[in-house]
């Protein structure tokens, strides 16, 4: 069951991994612009971005997606 949307988990996994916007961008190679658009909830990343950035965060895809257990 999916327990949050993309934005809030992404920004709550951020703040756990004490990761700033800049430092994602730069350990994804996601350029600032796009992420700050799926911060703000204006796009959602397509399926290969979801996958760079799980990998970028060091958890599995499925719970930058919101599901199963994550960051509070």
């Amino acid at each position: 069951m999916k327990t949050k949307d993309f934005k809030t988990t992404l920004v709550s996994l951020m703040r756990y991994k004490g990761l700033t916007q800049a430092e994602l961008a730069r350990r994804s190679g996601i350029t600032p612009s796009s992420l700050s658009d799926w911060i703000t909830g204006k796009y959602e990343p397509k399926q290969d971005k979801i996958l760079i950035l799980a990998d970028a965060l060091g958890v599995p895809a499925r719970v930058l997606l919101g599901y199963g257990p994550g960051v509070e």
